[in-house]
């Protein structure tokens, strides 16, 4: 049931060019994340696109979020709000689309960063 669900999800998601993202608008608690359809960034020439499967906070993420001082003051933050509501790096997933410039990945390999 959770398998079709999902399938029908991404579907829907792939013919608007809509991805899922959990996002934070303000600082705070973790209640302050969202889980939100986002336009899928666009593929530049040498970048790759990843369809993640799995993702996970690290202590820096969990910073940016609550925006302790020192943080906010580093290129990412705002000072009274986030400047870009999407954060993080810690994924596993498999390269969906490829820019016409990269030559040491194709699509379905497997990644994580």
């Amino acid at each position: 049931m959770i398998d079709a669900t999902v399938t029908g999800m991404q579907t829907q998601q792939e013919e608007t060019k809509l991805m899922k993202a959990i996002i934070h608008t303000r600082y705070g608690p973790p209640e302050v994340l969202e889980l939100r359809d986002v336009e899928r960034p666009v593929l530049s020439s040498d970048r790759v696109l990843v369809r993640v499967h799995a993702s996970s906070l690290n202590p820096a993420d969990t910073h940016l979020v609550d925006g302790k001082p020192f943080f906010r003051l580093m290129g990412k933050s705002g000072i009274w709000r986030p400047k870009d509501p999407k954060f993080g790096t810690d994924l596993a997933g498999e390269v969906y689309a490829i820019g016409k410039n990269v030559t040491s990945s194709n699509e379905e390999t497997k990644c994580m960063g």
